[in-house]
């Protein structure tokens, strides 16, 4: 089904949330529903399957328009299986075996015996050098990487990968000079390439990341080991996973810069 009755159903069994937040206007649309099923509109048959004249094709798309908008430009329409995809290669320049991972996946060891390229065609993805998450990590966002020097990498080991869930809202963290949340506190909205000139700082001991996913680089300039930052309190650098509090530079995940 299709149109507005498909929209208008397809949202009231999701109950009219987008991840657990609901529609906001919710209300207008519904409004524009009801008025729609009172309107008179004209049909045609074809081939005894019914459809709709050009004025309820017209109110479609004026609909999807407005929904769209109150969406943050989002479609409303019922979510597919899976919009976010990364394909593992065995050989540089994505020949060789190949492996498709539509989710977090935590041992590709089964799949395929070395990576060499890596093809992300959507969503933002955190890959790890050994099986559950540990090891040497690496951000990816759609894109080619012919090699694995193009992530930043130090072998063709890639054992585990997590998606990163998409953020449409604000980014926050608080940083500290100090362990637990202690000593001098700064606050970042926006991406750091520099944190030794934006905070004078060249180790962070503890932060608090409010909104949004980070990367925390080893180095300024995104360089150096990475580590993924989820909502949540880092009482020391340990709670990253990092052998020691230096930090170069730290940078929003997002799918396009």
């Amino acid at each position: 089904m299709c149109g507005l009755a498909g929209w208008s159903r397809a949202w009231k069994e999701k109950d009219w949330k987008i991840r657990d937040k609901k529609v906001w206007g919710r209300g207008m649309c519904r409004e524009i529903w009801d008025w729609a099923q009172r309107a008179k509109i004209v049909v045609s048959h074809v081939k005894a399957q019914c459809r709709a004249s050009t004025i309820e094709e017209a109110l479609n798309n004026q609909v999807e328009k407005m929904i769209c908008g109150l969406s943050g430009g989002q479609s409303l329409h019922a979510p597919t299986s899976s919009i976010f995809q990364i394909t593992f290669y065995e050989d540089r320049a994505f020949q060789g075996r190949s492996y498709e991972c539509t989710t977090d996946c935590p041992n590709l060891q089964p799949y395929f015996s070395r990576c060499n390229s890596i093809r992300v065609e959507s969503g933002c993805w955190m890959i790890y050098e050994r099986p559950n998450y540990q090891g040497h990590q690496y951000f990816l966002r759609r894109g080619e990487y012919p090699d694995y020097q193009q992530w930043m990498g130090l072998s063709d080991s890639i054992r585990s990968c997590c998606l990163i869930p998409p953020h449409a809202g604000a980014y926050r963290m608080k940083i500290y000079d100090r362990d637990e949340l202690r000593g001098q506190m700064s606050e970042l909205t926006d991406d750091c390439l520099s944190v030794q000139d934006r905070f004078h700082l060249t180790e962070i001991h503890s932060l608090n990341v409010l909104e949004g996913t980070w990367i925390l680089y080893e180095m300024p300039n995104y360089r150096g080991r990475q580590y993924l930052l989820r909502p949540g309190e880092y009482r020391r650098f340990l709670d990253w996973g990092a052998p020691n509090a230096k930090v170069g530079s730290l940078r929003r995940v997002m799918d396009l810069y």
